[in-house]
């Protein structure tokens, strides 16, 4: 019995994994709430399930998708705010789960719905950054309890749920939903990440392994498309074929038919020509080889048998390689826009260095905070910046004109010509504002009481030198080493090392730069130096991770002291230590 009990959860489990896979390649929000409730009454059994959007500004609760009550309730049955079972999940932003719904709260329901009684009831808050975006309901004709497994479920789903409200609504997919004129637009909310105000082309930098990520783009020359599509897959079946024939001996002829099925996946014309398919009607290859990695996948994903269904997986590691191929980098090129509004879905100091300066007027981030190295060096760079935004509409905003606001933490996609007066207002009105600021610069950093401060600049790369210099910095208070470690895939060797301490000490010379020695660990990892451990904020990072290893702290320390000689301007920061030693007396 027990174990057709766990046989019976881990059923519920796949089926749930595959509802979330499926609302995630959603093509539209309709779609994925379909996709939801549809889905959600099938996999837990109930008579009705239904979705309701919360609208703050009408102070409403209102149904936008149900399967299992009639399709007029859609847009038709709704809640005030603290009214019935909806208004009290809504409000406590917490589960509700009765397996007997009292008559009182019942009635005003079934006389919206226009349907009999409905007895068991299970409800859980839709919310993103901690606000609530909606309810998700379950409901059931005969008298149920809902086990813990049931709310563990839903409220699963609530969670993806979420990120998919908040992505329609940056997208526009919202209004069309609540609002039928559209009236309003769509905006995205994260967290303010470095202030200002920025308006311009949306440019979305993705990493050559995230095939997700990739947007779709117009393109000019289909057959230039078509072609580099090609040359990826060739490439990457040298690629199997040369690694099938390198493992040979060590792996048995079972194990090496995973590489047969393999170059069988990438000898398939169908693949190919579905992508190219695709170029010919105007998506560039990445896009096209994204769309159709992604079709195939979910064939498998939806198969029984667990053994096809994890070949879906296979096939999106070979799209993987392919894009790496097609790419050859992060996505990012030097031809583009001269306003650039830099998005991404996990986006790094060294996103913002492979794009040319002068053009990069904001930044958009799904992941990060205001702690992380991207939003400290966009606050030096003087670029406003939204980070932790969560799930991102890149589509809807890759070529699009943005609006970045770092102050509020918001992003308006495509502005109407009233915000885009505005936003330029204040644009001018914050020049006018730094030009102010410039008239002081040379002036002493003194109190009124005559106590002279020094005033320093943070900096990690070459490029910040200019920008201490217009401040009229009293020097670099903090070099962040790590920046240059991240550029590479590799520790970097001493002597390039060298090379960059040196160029910063002179172009600041005899101004004096505090070195701060490697500090990666907890939210500043090196993708060649994988840490996994219980604490990593407080753990294994900084001091202790390089006297863990002398091999990296010495040859960072004699880069340093190299770059030194003759200009004596070298000042050494060690991470992560908070004080000198005590030393106890002994008694004699």
């Amino acid at each position: 019995m027990d174990d057709r009990l766990a046989g019976g959860e881990h059923s519920k489990l796949a089926s749930l994994a595959q509802v979330i896979r499926e609302v995630d390649a959603a093509p539209d929000m309709e779609t994925a709430l379909r996709v939801v409730v549809e889905r959600t009454r099938v996999l837990m059994a109930v008579d009705a399930c239904s979705i309701y959007f919360t609208e703050h500004e009408r102070r409403r609760h209102v149904v936008v998708a149900t399967a299992g009550l009639a399709p007029t309730a859609v847009g038709q049955v709704q809640f005030g705010f603290g009214k019935g079972l909806i208004g009290r999940v809504a409000e406590s932003a917490l589960p509700i789960n009765l397996a007997h719904v009292p008559e009182a709260p019942h009635q005003e329901f079934v006389r919206q719905a226009g349907s009999g009684p409905f007895h068991g009831f299970l409800g859980v808050p839709i919310t993103h950054r901690s606000k609530v975006l909606g309810v998700l309901v379950v409901r059931q004709r005969a008298v149920r309890c809902f086990d813990d497994a049931d709310t563990a479920i839903l409220t699963t789903l609530a969670v993806q749920l979420g990120g998919a409200i908040a992505y329609a609504r940056a997208s526009g997919d919202l209004c069309s939903l609540c609002r039928p004129d559209g009236a309003e637009r769509g905006w995205i909310e994260g967290l303010p990440g470095a202030p200002g105000i920025a308006i311009g082309t949306g440019v979305v930098v993705f990493s050559p392994t995230d095939l997700g990520a990739v947007p779709n783009r117009q393109l000019e020359d289909p057959r230039m498309e078509e072609q580099r599509l090609h040359k990826a897959v060739a490439r990457v079946q040298e690629e199997v074929r040369r690694l099938s024939a390198d493992l040979d001996g060590p792996l048995s002829a079972a194990d090496r038919a995973l590489f047969d099925a393999y170059t069988l996946i990438l000898d398939s014309p169908e693949i190919v020509e579905a992508a190219v398919a695709r170029i010919h009607q105007g998506n560039w290859a990445p896009g096209a080889l994204r769309q159709t990695i992604e079709e195939y996948a979910r064939r498998f994903d939806a198969m029984e048998d667990p053994y096809l269904r994890e070949r879906g997986e296979d096939i999106r590691g070979l799209g993987h390689r392919i894009l790496m191929h097609l790419q050859g980098g992060s996505g990012t090129t030097g031809d583009g826009p001269s306003s650039i509004i830099l998005i991404g879905r996990q986006l790094s100091a060294i996103d913002l260095g492979l794009v040319p300066r002068d053009r990069v007027r904001g930044i958009i981030s799904a992941e990060g905070s205001s702690l992380s190295h991207l939003t400290i060096l966009a606050r030096a760079l003087g670029i406003p910046a939204v980070v932790g935004v969560g799930r991102l509409p890149l589509e809807h905003l890759d070529g699009q004109e943005v609006v970045v606001d770092g102050n509020r933490g918001w992003a308006y996609p495509r502005p109407n010509p009233m915000l885009r007066q505005e936003v330029e207002c204040l644009i001018r009105e914050d020049r006018e504002f730094e030009k102010d600021l410039k008239t002081l610069r040379d002036l002493p950093a003194r109190t009124t009481d005559g106590v002279e401060v020094f005033l320093y600049t943070n900096a990690g790369l070459i490029a910040d030198v200019p920008l201490m210099e217009a401040a009229g910095s009293a020097g670099i208070g903090l070099f962040r080493s790590e920046l240059l470690f991240m550029r590479y895939d590799r520790f970097p060797s001493e002597q390039e090392q060298m090379r960059v301490y040196r160029r910063i000490l002179q172009a600041v010379a005899p101004l004096p730069v505090n070195l701060r020695t490697l500090d990666v660990g907890g939210d500043k990892p090196l993708p060649y130096l994988p840490l996994v451990e219980r604490n990593p904020m407080l753990g294994w990072r900084g001091i202790r991770l390089t006297l863990d290893h002398p091999e990296i702290f010495l040859t960072q320390l004699r880069a340093a002291l190299r770059a030194n000689a003759g200009l004596g301007n070298l000042r050494l920061l060690l991470p992560m230590v908070n004080g000198s030693p005590r030393w106890k007396k002994r008694s004699p």
